[in-house]
């Protein structure tokens, strides 16, 4: 159950966060577009950045439209290419005092809770890098300087070593706290470290473990998912459709309202995938959804 949960759970979060970050990208393209129309400040390459980094953006959501890779991996391949980007486009709006600097610590918490606070702290490293580079190469003169702002030069980022090393510190110690505090005390205590083993928090493992079948089902009657107990003692194919296994009088969901409402449980007749039929004792708990039609049920089954 946890990792088919787990996989349609970080799969929709994805699509939502990639819709979002299109947006994100071509609402600064716009400002920066009106910026250099009010200003006269070159901005042109980091336009082109920001629509590279937005085409970067619906390519990976492309990838997550195919049903068949559980783990989608490009969207991690391109919060990583993400990250090197926002280190040049840090670089071409002014480097300590770009607005594009809070990208890192959005793509270190996304990378963090989605896949894994291993690849937060490789993005940390990464962002802290590159930022560190173009941050001297600019005040050593290698790259040329940019700026949002006008009438500025380089100058402004030539601090004496001491606040430097402050500046330093502090975005070390920011990024450091991001990987870590999007990840809680739980999930860091039992995230396995074994290659082929999925990330559980507390709470998961304990459905995991528990004597007893857990089935995940949407108001649609489809199967999202079941635990070990369930998928040995019940093999289903998932997803499924809850009707295709029991058999109530009336409507079904109308029953799975009833036992959710009243905690009551009912002996019933649940049929295998292989047409044999075995009985069972069931009983419903609801989970409300907060908009309509996103609520689901938790069928126990034993």
């Amino acid at each position: 159950m946890i990792a088919d949960l787990l996989h349609l759970h970080v799969r929709e979060r994805l699509k939502h966060i990639h819709l979002s970050g299109v947006c994100i990208m071509i609402t600064f393209f716009i400002l920066l577009f009106y910026l250099a129309q009010e200003t006269g400040l070159p901005m042109l390459y980091p336009e082109l950045l920001l629509l590279g980094m937005a085409v970067l953006i619906t390519l990976s959501y492309i990838s997550l439209l195919s049903p068949h890779e559980k783990e989608p991996a490009t969207p991690l391949l391109v919060f990583f290419l993400l990250n090197v980007c926002t280190t040049g486009l840090v670089w071409l709006t002014g480097v300590l005092h770009s607005p594009f600097i809070i990208l890192y610590v959005i793509l270190i918490i996304i990378t963090s809770q989605l896949y894994h606070y291993r690849f937060g702290l490789v993005q940390t490293l990464l962002a802290f890098g590159g930022f560190v580079a173009v941050f001297g190469a600019t005040t050593h003169r290698i790259l040329p300087y940019y700026s949002l702002l006008p009438n500025t030069d380089v100058s402004i980022l030539l601090q004496p070593p001491s606040v430097i090393f402050v500046y330093g510190l502090l975005y070390a110690t920011l990024f450091l706290f991001t990987v870590l505090s999007s990840s809680n005390a739980r999930t860091l205590l039992f995230r396995p470290m074994r290659k082929f083993d999925i990330d559980s928090t507390y709470q998961e493992k304990i459905i995991h473990d528990m004597p007893l079948g857990v089935l995940i089902v949407d108001e649609h009657l489809t199967i999202l998912g079941n635990n070990p107990v369930a998928a040995s003692q019940f093999p289903t194919k998932i997803p499924s459709k809850l009707d295709e296994h029991i058999h109530l009088h009336g409507d079904i969901k109308r029953s799975l309202d009833h036992l959710a409402k009243t905690g009551k449980g009912k002996d019933i007749t649940w049929q295998m995938d292989t047409g044999k039929k075995v009985p069972v004792h069931m009983s419903v708990t609801m989970m409300k959804g907060k908009k309509k039609g996103s609520s689901s049920y938790i069928v126990f089954v034993q």
